[in-house]
């Protein structure tokens, strides 16, 4: 209760504090100067605040044992949120020591993690190791006694890999490594040995049965390539040796074999192709007789059906029988089988020996035999026509090589050619030589003019160089022109020049006019069908050139009157207007009389004179036909000069009178469809 009565007084106390200090608030002190009773104002204040004060106090009575209970509550509340405060206190130093443990097993554990994953590698590693390089008894059974063929492949892969693991940096130090080495070299060389002796079996029975077993062994040997593959892993010694006998006997089989091929081609060619023959005949002599006679043969020289073959170069090679065969027939067959045979050679040995470049020591003697076959074959040739055909043939064989991208006869094919084009160039040059030797030598010509019933034709000279012209014309192409043009041009000019020098043994101009026209005739028309040739444009323009003079020689011969004013009027006679045309109109009355009354007389007689004298009817035919078609224009020419000189300003009677061009076309057209 003293407490209280204390309270009490402090709170009095603290009262009369406020009061004074309420008094000297500025409101206060306001009310108080407008006059207000503070002091009674101040009891009655008083007498309220003792009632407050007496109601308050009995309140706050009422209230302790609540408030004593409430401090107790709190008190106990404290005291609990202490004990739960050190609780958690505790709590949270377990936590974290829990999370500090956590961290140290987690840690702890990815270590362990390492370690175990570490070791489960190493035992796989060794536990595969060990399986790899152990050697069981079936292994070892396999690899000594097995049967050596595609099936023994498994068993080499698997000593290979034991051969290959002990050579490894990271094992071939260990106990292991070092325990199974010998072993392992042992079962090498055991196998090695065992692969050589099986593939020299595989290649003797190549050698034994060539042609018959080829293609089945060198299929087994392709099943069983890994057999020698291990042996240039692991034997390089005896890899080495197994090449070299390989490329010998192959070699030495295709050797022997286009020997063979190569011998029959001189046995059995067409012996024409190497014949003496040239284009200029050959005179013959009898021994007791002065007559002298020539080869009138063109056989050596015609092509017939010689240039198809040309379009089978690439075909399978031709079965022969015991006859005789062309030389290039031959020699289409053989180079095929060449190419043919290098072909699958090089396919099979470059597979199989994982060598490109094996082909090149397997075929070089026989690629050397072939061009000295060649260069002696060659050089006994003497027809130009095979040899251009040769030519074709080596530059297709060449391209389809190179097709094939096989180059082991680049250099030969090369080679090839070019003896091929010397001595064809060799030929020709001869040839020319020869024309131009009896062209400097007219006495040599008079062979072909001795027959004075056939002198005047085309000769034995013309047939068989029209026949040479037409066979290089059709075994040409654009590949072998480069090596031909040239010397047959040369060939053709020497060719004319000795035409010309014949003619000059004949007695008249028209007989060498003639005997030019059917010579050039029989070349262009021999020529006439072939799409491209050097010769025919050559002997096409000798030939338009000499019918214009002969045309012109006849007309002269038999209208000199009529064909000399003309020529004289008109510079040419193809002209429009005349050059001059002073002429005495009785001159041209004379001309005009006597062409009106015996020009077709002397057509017929012109006709029937010559026409026989060609050596091809249709050919002499034509050239009539021209001879009249010519007379036309002159007698046109004529005409127009007969109206346009002048005499007192008019015309002749006789003009009048003369055959119109119309008439005389006429006249001629029913002569000429008697021929």
């Amino acid at each position: 209760m003293n407490d209280i009565d204390q309270e009490s007084l402090y709170l009095f106390d603290e009262m009369e504090q406020d009061i004074e200090n309420f008094a000297q608030d500025p409101s206060v002190r306001e009310v108080l100067a407008v006059g207000v009773d503070l002091q009674n104002y101040g009891s009655e204040i008083a007498k309220q605040l003792k009632i407050v004060e007496g109601e308050s106090i009995e309140d706050y009575l009422r209230q302790v044992p609540t408030a004593n209970q409430l401090n107790t509550e709190i008190m106990q509340c404290d005291n609990a949120l202490a004990e739960i405060e050190k609780s958690l206190s505790q709590f949270k130093g377990s936590l974290s020591q829990l999370s500090s443990d956590i961290c140290t097993l987690q840690t702890r554990s990815q270590a362990i993690t390492i370690k175990l994953n570490n070791r489960k590698n190493l035992e796989t590693l060794l536990g595969q190791y060990a399986r790899d390089i152990s050697l069981s008894r079936e292994f070892i059974n396999q690899i000594v006694n097995g049967v050596v063929g595609p099936r023994y492949v498994k068993w080499l892969n698997q000593l290979n890999h034991k051969l290959e693991i002990i050579k490894q940096d990271a094992f071939k130090s260990s106990a292991a490594a070092k325990e199974t080495r010998i072993p392992l070299d042992r079962l090498r060389l055991k196998a090695s040995d065992n692969v050589r002796k099986w593939l020299l079996s595989r290649i003797d029975h190549l050698r034994d049965h060539y042609g018959t077993d080829q293609v089945a062994v060198q299929t087994e040997l392709l099943k069983s390539k890994y057999l020698f593959k291990f042996l240039k892993n692991n034997s390089p010694d005896v890899e080495q040796t197994i090449r070299e006998y390989y490329v010998a006997i192959m070699s030495r089989i295709y050797l022997e074999n286009f020997k063979m091929l190569a011998k029959r081609v001189f046995r059995k060619m067409n012996p024409i192709s190497i014949s003496q023959e040239m284009i200029f005949p050959v005179v013959q002599k009898g021994f007791f007789s002065s007559k002298r006679t020539i080869s009138e043969s063109t056989a050596f020289f015609e092509i017939r059906e010689r240039h198809r073959i040309l379009h089978e170069i690439l075909s399978p090679p031709q079965p022969f029988g015991d006859d005789q065969y062309p030389v290039e027939a031959f020699m289409r067959s053989l180079y095929q089988t060449l190419i043919d045979t290098i072909t699958a050679e090089t396919v099979f040995a470059s597979d199989f020996f994982d060598d490109p470049n094996i082909g090149m020591p397997i075929f070089s003697s026989t690629s050397r035999y072939m061009e000295t076959f060649m260069t002696e074959l060659i050089d006994k040739i003497t027809d130009p026509i095979a040899l251009i055909i040769f030519m074709r043939f080596a530059i297709v064989h060449q391209k389809e090589m190179v097709r094939r991208k096989i180059s082991l006869l680049d250099a030969h094919f090369k080679c090839i050619q070019q003896k091929i084009a010397s001595k064809l160039k060799t030929i020709l040059t001869a040839n020319r030589a020869a024309f131009t030797q009896n062209s400097e030598n007219p006495s040599n010509l008079t062979i072909f003019t001795e027959n004075k019933a056939t002198a005047h034709l085309a000769n034995s000279l013309t047939k068989r160089f029209a026949e040479f012209a037409l066979s290089i014309s059709l075994v040409n192409n654009k590949d072998t022109d480069e090596f031909t043009i040239q010397e047959t041009q040369s060939l053709s000019q020497s060719m004319n020049q000795l035409l010309e020098t014949i003619s000059k043994s004949f007695s008249s101009e028209e007989m060498e006019l003639i005997f030019l026209i059917n010579n050039y005739f029989h070349i262009v028309n021999t020529l006439r069908d072939v799409e491209e040739s050097v010769v025919l444009p050559i002997f096409d323009q000798y030939l338009n050139v000499t019918n214009m003079k002969f045309i012109e020689l006849l007309l002269k011969n038999h209208f000199e009157s009529l064909f000399s004013l003309v020529i004289d009027a008109f510079e040419k006679v193809d002209n429009d207007q005349p050059r001059k045309t002073n002429y005495n109109l009785s001159e041209l009355e004379e001309i005009a009389v006597d062409f009106k009354a015996r020009h077709t007389e002397r057509i017929k007689s012109m006709i029937d004179t010559h026409l026989s004298k060609f050596g091809d009817f249709l050919n002499g035919k034509e050239i009539m036909k021209q001879i009249v078609k010519r007379l036309v224009i002159y007698w046109a020419k004529f005409y127009q000069l007969c109206t346009i000189v002048p005499k007192n300003g008019k015309s002749s009677q006789w003009i009048s009178s003369l055959p119109t061009v119309g008439i005389l076309v006429n006249e001629i057209q029913s002569i000429t469809e008697k021929l």
